[in-house]
């Protein structure tokens, strides 16, 4: 992978090929391991889904790797299942993106990323240059490999700025396992281009993403003379149904 992302301390690739490896638990290389059991599955999730909103966006590669047992290498393999999905329709190469992350989550550098839970929340992530768009990763600081037991669950407020001002975009939330969608909603930037993202409750992690533009619609005209078939695909929000002249569904 190249260095795409422009970081938010200022620091930029130098267009050179980066693989993020040797990674494993433990301070002694002669005694590091990947990781078993729910501590090296929630060891390898983390260290998949934090290198791949890394400036970089590669996956980091595990040392270790014969060291993992059934639990751990599950956890992998559903993480990198998760972000190719998740990142599969966003313009890499092209998008001019710039790393951002919240304060105290970077060594040495002051983030532009803000939670309105620091205790218990972080997020990294990644803007467009042209401001149509925005990808975060938001983390429970408690879903950690040294952390196997109960999680204080965390629903923060995470604001991304340099966005265009005033401006509708349609808001994603993603399961980091599957990358299938959650939920969805829409938010507005403020007149400085701040965008606000609500995020549900999780004690472990969501992946979201914020594009310009509302969800799209099948149906615009008051009289009601679209149709679609059962199942339609992509990522759409319910407006109602119609089921004859006396019966117009608005929820489901």
């Amino acid at each position: 992978a190249l260095m795409h992302a422009t970081s938010g301390n200022g620091t930029t690739g130098g267009g050179k090929p980066l693989i993020g490896g040797e990674y494993g638990l433990g301070t002694d290389p002669s005694h590091a391991t990947g990781g078993t059991g729910t501590s090296g599955a929630r060891f390898l999730h983390n260290m998949k889904w934090a290198s791949a909103f890394s400036p970089a966006i590669t996956t980091s590669l595990e040392w270790w790797w014969y060291d993992e047992d059934g639990t751990a290498n599950a956890a992998k393999l559903a993480a990198l299942k998760g972000i190719g999905t998740f990142f599969a329709d966003v313009d890499i190469e092209s998008g001019g993106l710039t790393h951002l992350f919240t304060s105290g989550d970077l060594p040495g550098a002051t983030g532009t990323l803000t939670t309105s839970d620091a205790t218990n929340s972080r997020a990294y992530g990644f803007r467009r240059s042209d401001q149509t768009a925005a990808y975060v990763w938001v983390q429970n600081k408690g879903y950690t490999y040294s952390n196997v037991g109960s999680i204080t669950a965390t629903a923060p407020t995470v604001t991304v700025p340099g966005l265009k001002n005033s401006t509708l975009y349609r808001v994603a939330f993603y399961d980091t396992t599957t990358g299938a969608l959650s939920s969805s909603t829409t938010a507005t930037s403020n007149g400085s281009g701040v965008l606000s993202l609500s995020v549900p409750s999780t004690s472990s992690d969501v992946a979201v993403k914020a594009i310009e533009g509302d969800w799209p619609q099948f149906q615009t005209t008051r009289e009601r003379t679209g149709a679609v078939p059962e199942g339609t695909d992509g990522s759409y929000s319910f407006g109602f149904a119609y089921f004859g002249p006396t019966s117009t569904e608005t929820s489901l």
